[in-house]
């Protein structure tokens, strides 16, 4: 709470606090990645994509906050040079005025398909450049997990350095989150995946990793079922994929309605005990309410 101006009467109330946080204060404050946060992408708040019928709006927002949710994810663009740089700008810009009203962080994340590194810049850009008055989003998250565009994946790393360097270099002082596949499964169970994924190219311009830590993608026979077992491991994996003991890492857990109490709870103790930043379910629209009898516990 902001301190008194001097000779303000005692009777008088104290000033309300700004509802919108502070903007980041460069690349070093990750707040936006403490805490609990959720995931939003474009089939469940366009009207482009959901025919007209989006299961999220701006008024979404009130429930997350009350849920414990401290950061909304939201996609806010798709590739491809005849899609526009944002997408639905208008309703975007209600959601991220109304994330900020319930004193929730917003990042705007971005698939990019590298098949024009060109057009990934033009929508990371653009998401950079957004405002709404003076809000702006908090950070820009990278989603590296498309191949179909460019089949060499020595070709397809050439091009996610580019475009990092790219957005790093237009961006110096904002917070920028490297979204990854899952280590565990590029270096263990199909290392065809993405080989030699250029990790120590990349160290330097991302300031948080966010693994899509999908247990439930994983066999039920395979210990990588284990929601803790898979968490601790994605982000022990990539720590040493980085050289870096002490990487920000916030883990993604998912997919949301295929998920158990017992996951959630393994979980939120995975997160716990590798020290990351937060932990954030993938995504709102499949996460039930009862799991935030677990998720809410993971603290900023």
């Amino acid at each position: 709470m902001a301190e008194l101006p001097p000779n303000t009467p005692l009777s008088c109330p104290p000033p309300k606090p700004d509802p919108v946080p502070p903007a980041p204060t460069g690349r070093s404050d990750l707040t936006a990645y403490r805490g609990l946060g959720t995931w939003v992408d474009v089939y469940d708040w366009t009207s482009t994509y959901t025919k007209g019928h989006p299961v999220i709006t701006p008024a979404t927002m009130d429930n997350m906050a009350k849920l414990g949710n401290v950061t909304l994810y939201i996609q806010v663009a798709k590739g491809g040079s005849k899609n526009p740089a944002l997408i639905e700008t208008d309703t975007l810009g209600k959601i991220l005025t109304r994330a900020h009203a319930n004193h929730m962080r917003a990042v705007a994340w971005y698939l990019p398909l590298f098949g024009d590194v060109a057009d990934d810049y033009r929508h990371l850009k653009a998401a950079v450049d957004f405002r709404v008055g003076k809000e702006r989003f908090d950070s820009v998250g990278v989603d590296v997990e498309w191949r179909n565009s460019v089949k060499d994946a020595d070709e397809r790393s050439r091009r996610l350095v580019s475009l990092s360097k790219q957005l790093r270099a237009y961006a110096p002082q904002l917070p920028l989150a490297g979204i990854v596949m899952p280590p565990v499964v590029t270096d263990e169970i199909n290392r065809s995946f993405w080989p030699r994924f250029p990790w120590a190219s990349l160290k330097s311009m991302y300031d948080v990793w966010q693994p899509m830590d999908y247990w439930t993608n994983r066999s039920s026979g395979s210990k990588w079922r284990n929601a803790y077992t898979y968490t601790k491991a994605n982000v022990d994996y990539l720590r040493k994929d980085l050289g870096d003991p002490k990487a920000a890492v916030h883990p993604v857990a998912g997919i949301g309605n295929e998920c158990t109490d017992t996951d959630w709870k393994n979980y939120v103790k995975a997160v716990q005990d590798t020290t990351s930043l937060g932990g954030s379910s993938y995504d709102y629209a499949t996460t039930k309410s009862s799991a935030y009898t677990y998720l809410r516990t993971i603290k900023s």
